[in-house]
């Protein structure tokens, strides 16, 4: 399966570090505080959940790193990106998937290879 792109809006990718930044800044107090008291452990609801939350956040940023700056050079030469086109292209063959079963059914295939022997 591939990865599928959507457009997000400054404000959307500042709120969302905002946030994750928030919650660094969280969980860096908490280890602050487990340190300032002598604590090398403590418990904590952690589970596999949020190992998969944190490779996920992890992925994200790394693919965001990783296809932004084909789309600014893009933009600054005045072209479409490269994943502009390939969303475009999606866009179209979906479209024309979806003509293709509201025509109707196709016709029978023909047949293929030697005519069977008729048993009488």
């Amino acid at each position: 399966m591939g990865v599928k792109f959507e457009w997000k809006n400054v404000e959307l990718v500042i709120s969302t570090a905002e946030s994750l930044k928030k919650a660094t800044e969280q969980l860096t107090q908490v280890a602050a505080e487990m340190q300032q008291h002598g604590m090398k452990e403590a418990l904590f609801p952690w589970t596999q959940r949020q190992w998969d939350c944190l490779d996920v956040i992890i992925t994200l940023s790394n693919q965001c790193v990783a296809v932004l700056p084909a789309q600014l050079i893009a933009k600054a030469q005045g072209r479409p990106s490269q994943y502009e086109v390939m969303q475009k292209k999606s866009r179209r063959d979906i479209a024309a998937r979806k003509a293709r079963i509201a025509a109707g059914p196709s016709a029978p295939p023909k047949p293929r290879g030697r005519p069977k022997k008729k048993t009488t």
